[in-house]
């Protein structure tokens, strides 16, 4: 329902993407969708773009 709402700057933030095999696989399928355009997975949180002008979709893993 939300993919109906979003445009070029918006930015969606999940949160425990990582808490259960259910969210992982939820994250999994948010992050290939063909509207996104990139994510960065923090762990604890994920974070969605949605940008036109990222010519190339990206997927980034960051840990600390």
């Amino acid at each position: 329902m939300i993919l109906q709402s979003v445009h070029a700057e918006t930015i969606i933030i999940f949160d425990d993407i990582h808490w259960s095999d259910g969210m992982e696989k939820a994250w999994d399928e948010i992050r290939k969708n063909p509207s996104v355009t990139c994510s960065i997975d923090l762990f604890f949180m994920g974070m969605i773009f949605f940008r036109p002008e990222f010519r190339e979709k990206q997927d980034f893993r960051i840990r600390f």
